[in-house]
């Protein structure tokens, strides 16, 4: 089922957002929880066949218990009358794809977008997923500047026990996108890493050859191994190298660096993780004036969200339990510096975390900081969500366990409330 009816189970049919290999996505509105979702219905070949659906609601489940400001959520795998289909997150923007149509990006828009999608890799690769078909079309910028991952439906579980399906060349070409294999679990030509291409067992270094691959033609303007075919990108993949000759002359050393090593041919000389590739890529943004001026308020100091998703709202008080705080973005400010301690400070209520002495404590602290929006103080927030004392301090842990489990620190210091 591809084409439903206005609505699907819970959920009304607002409009078609998206077509790939493994369904149709749309815009839809959750009746039950009023909120804007994507439905991803899947392909009937793909929902017909019960040992492919068991397998991809495995991994469904995997994903949506993957909690990262830069991965796309995933709430749920459903089944309705007329078929399956998966609920997730809707991020209101436009996609990578949509955006290098209209040329290359500067290059402090490249650091900011691509050091967001590192990011989302690496908490994805920490949990045992390959992306798999990482391509523009599958990032989506928000119109907060925000970054996401999206799409993991051809994800599989395990790294180390992925492997590919074989290619076969005479598959027909998707409508509209002549590089995307139909009816296969594959990925997209262009993008795809040799191994893949190849037919060969893939892990995450096949993820960090697609991320250079997108960092090229973020720089360029040009995806360095389209052809007219299938078969013509495949053998660019596997026979010609990326021309860094065409990047812009003001390409740091360190970005082409970074573009060697993952877009080497053979894995192993390939850079072996994305925290390397955030590492690296968040070094030369230190470095290029303007690099953060999208999303920086600050010296240092970014505006963040954390996702108060399903799983969090279900270690909530039920009482008075208001269904708008599932999906809904707890804003914080953090300063990013390296320091065994992480400092939390929490405004009073009334007050959010873009004032004045919160920003002046985040520039001055020499540990690492963050100071925390209570939810529901958002400046210009279009709803005010009723929320406990005891509820405030629960997503406020969930906050604080998701910034520390990145950061290591060896101390966590909290305080606030003043």
């Amino acid at each position: 089922m591809t084409n439903p009816s206005r609505s699907i189970g819970t959920y009304t049919i607002e409009e078609e957002i998206g077509r790939g290999g493994m369904g149709v996505v749309f815009r839809a509105r959750d009746s039950r929880l009023d909120r804007t979702v994507a439905i991803k219905v899947l392909h009937q070949q793909v929902a017909a066949d019960a040992e492919s659906l068991a397998r991809f609601g495995r991994e469904a489940r995997t994903l949506a218990a993957l909690n990262h400001p830069n991965v796309g959520a995933i709430h749920g795998l459903e089944e309705a009358e007329d078929g399956h289909f998966l609920v997730l997150e809707y991020v209101d923007g436009e996609t990578l794809a949509e955006r290098l149509r209209r040329g290359r990006l500067p290059l402090a828009d490249v650091l900011e977008v691509c050091t967001q999608i590192a990011a989302g890799l690496e908490a994805a690769h920490e949990a045992g997923i390959v992306h798999r078909d990482l391509k523009p079309a599958n990032v989506k910028i928000a119109s907060d500047g925000q970054v996401k991952v999206l799409d993991f439906g051809l994800a599989r579980v395990d790294a180390q026990n992925a492997v590919a399906d074989p290619v076969d060349a005479t598959q027909a070409m998707t409508p509209g996108d002549p590089a995307t294999m139909t009816g296969t679990l594959l990925g997209t030509a262009p993008y795809m890493s040799p191994e893949q291409a190849r037919g060969e067992s893939v892990d995450k270094r096949s993820d960090i050859w697609s991320f250079g691959v997108i960092l090229y033609e973020c720089l360029t303007g040009r995806n360095p191994f389209a052809g007219p075919t299938f078969s013509d990108s495949i053998a660019a993949i596997l026979a010609t190298e990326a021309d860094l000759d065409l990047l812009p002359e003001a390409t740091p050393p360190l970005v082409r660096q970074v573009l060697r090593r993952s877009l080497q041919k053979d894995r192993r000389s390939r850079l072996k993780d994305a925290g390397d590739l955030r590492m690296l890529l968040e070094d030369c943004r230190g470095a290029v004036p303007g690099t953060v001026a999208s999303v920086a308020v600050g010296d240092s100091i970014q505006d963040k969200t954390f996702l108060i998703d399903d799983e969090t709202c279900r270690g909530l008080d039920r009482e008075g339990f208001d269904p708008h705080l599932i999906g809904w973005k707890m804003q914080y400010a953090d300063n990013e510096r390296e320091s065994d301690v992480l400092q939390v400070w929490i405004p009073s209520f009334g007050e959010d975390h873009m004032m004045g002495r919160w920003r002046d404590l985040l520039a001055a602290a020499p540990y690492r900081t963050i100071v925390a929006t209570p939810v529901g103080i958002e400046p210009n927030a279009s709803y005010r969500p009723n929320i406990s004392m005891a509820n405030q301090l629960a997503v406020l842990r969930r906050l604080v366990a998701d910034v520390a489990g990145r950061a290591r620190p060896d101390k966590v210091v909290v305080g606030g409330f003043s």
